[in-house]
């Protein structure tokens, strides 16, 4: 965030524990973490003619918001499907949450990408900059990122 910088020892993939710090920190800093609602199933998402977001609760309360950030990414519990033949498969089957220190075996190897959030395409570019033999990209529907 620009006003408020990483900590020196962090890189850009850095690990759960100090992302999260990080967060931690900028709450705490700006006095922010009482505007934010944590462990929270959220069963439906509406925008409103009004400009607002309805938002479902599993608990079945509704709530309303003038912003909504959905932001799940590399580090919400992984969600690998199985799929035919799997035990066959002799390569890595990663989750973009996994995809740490990819150099090591990136290098010279076919790799296939499964998504098109932020974190796909981050290992997209990744994995060509550690050389991979060739890269699949295998969306299902285009998005933009902001």
């Amino acid at each position: 965030m620009p006003d408020y910088k990483y900590k020196e020892h962090m890189t850009l993939f850095s690990k759960l524990d100090e992302v999260k710090q990080y967060f931690q920190d900028y709450m705490n800093d700006f006095q922010i973490n009482h505007l934010f609602n944590y462990n929270q199933d959220v069963l439906k998402t509406e925008y409103q003619e009004n400009g607002q977001w309805k938002v479902t609760l599993r608990s079945g309360e509704i709530k309303h918001y003038d912003f909504l950030v959905i932001s799940t990414g590399s580090f919400c519990k992984p969600y690998k499907p199985t799929f035919p033949n799997q035990d066959k498969f002799k390569g890595k089957y990663i989750h973009n949450s996994e995809f740490v220190n990819a150099k090591e075996f990136i290098k010279g190897k076919r790799v296939a990408v499964v998504g098109g959030n932020k974190g796909a395409a981050d290992i997209v570019t990744t994995s060509y900059e550690y050389e991979a033999a060739e890269i699949f990209a295998i969306i299902r529907t285009g998005n933009y990122h902001v």
